[in-house]
């Protein structure tokens, strides 16, 4: 029996759209092993210049009122220039892995400019010195299971790592994004704001501290003060692993990455169905759009949502990443014309 026109092109899609679908996913499983190496090496690095218990650290000599320490200050600066070094070598991979893929708006940032290079020691110095204040008052620490019972290292990454990661995230979504970024996209705020958005459709994982000091004091010294804060009127103790800000870079790196492939929550499943990446890109691509505001896309758990975001991704930045998906919402139908009072593009294949 032959088979028709019809069913033979039904045939030829199905194989496309498989094809497609495993090339997106094996470029998907690579991206994850570069980012939890590179973030698991920092992490690594850091906890061996911290030890196993910050303590020691603290009782050498005291700076000025007795806020740090000169071996915690030393520690802490070794910690974040080899962290940042690891953030840049990831992306110089994912320039690396993906080649002709990068979108051709980004190809020419992967060296880093002088300006570049300014902001990165602007935001080291910040955190640096945020992250000893708060490391030198215990706030800090480096042993599993300080919370829990002490032989359960499973429950030590749900409670003491992730948790504490995810409720950061969604509080400086909440507090900070929901109502400040806003303002900050509005005629009367957008100067504390520009300098992020004088990149664009160039944006790369570098470009996480290219930021002013007002998003610089919010979004590095303010977060962990208000996963701190959080704890406290809580009424559960106070204080996070060290591993967590770890976390905390690496996404924020992850987010202005030219991979959408990268990982941001270091958990597969949230990994695969939530694409930051993309929704990020999208607000520095089309910054007067107020769908991509918030670091967390929430609305990516609807499917159609997170389509329609891929396929806006691949239009706006003339690239073909997750194509399968891509193929499934044109087939669907567009589900929603993103909401652009300032530029309206339809997704379309």
């Amino acid at each position: 029996m032959k088979e028709t026109a019809t069913e033979i092109g039904e045939i030829d899609s199905c194989k496309t759209d498989a094809s497609a679908w495993n090339a997106d996913l094996g470029r998907w499983i690579i991206a994850q092993l570069i980012d939890y190496s590179c973030c698991g090496a920092a992490a690594m690095i850091g906890w061996c210049l911290h030890g196993s218990n910050p303590s020691p650290a603290v009782q050498a000599g005291k700076i000025g009122m007795g806020l740090l320490s000169w071996r915690l200050l030393l520690c802490m600066t070794l910690s974040a220039v080899l962290s940042i070094a690891l953030i840049y070598v990831r992306e110089l991979i994912h320039f690396w892995f993906l080649g002709s893929l990068v979108p051709r708006s980004k190809q020419n940032s992967k060296q880093l400019t002088k300006m570049d290079i300014m902001f990165v020691l602007q935001t080291a110095i910040v955190s640096i010195c945020t992250f000893c204040i708060i490391e030198y008052h215990g706030l800090t620490y480096t042993e599993t299971n300080k919370f829990g019972n002490g032989s359960n290292f499973v429950w030590f990454l749900v409670a003491e790592v992730y948790l504490p990661f995810y409720t950061l995230l969604v509080l400086r979504d909440v507090v900070f994004l929901w109502p400040f970024h806003q303002l900050l996209h509005t005629k009367y705020f957008y100067h504390l704001h520009k300098t992020h958005h004088s990149i664009g459709k160039d944006a790369q994982g570098m470009h996480a501290f290219y930021i002013d000091i007002f998003d610089l004091l919010i979004e590095n010294a303010g977060a962990p003060a208000l996963l701190l804060a959080f704890q406290y009127f809580s009424g559960i103790e106070v204080g996070f692993h060290l591993l967590v800000p770890y976390l905390l870079s690496f996404h924020d790196g992850a987010l202005h990455s030219v991979s959408p492939y990268s990982a941001m929550y270091f958990c597969p499943i949230l990994d695969y169905v939530l694409k930051p990446t993309i929704h990020h890109q999208l607000h520095h691509a089309i910054p007067r759009n107020k769908d991509y505001l918030l670091f967390v896309p929430y609305r990516h758990l609807i499917p159609r949502h997170r389509q329609a975001d891929i396929a806006y991704f691949n239009k706006v930045f003339d690239t073909n990443f997750y194509s399968s998906e891509k193929q499934q919402t044109t087939q669907q139908g567009s589900p929603r014309c993103h909401n652009e009072r300032n530029i309206v593009i339809a997704p379309s294949a």
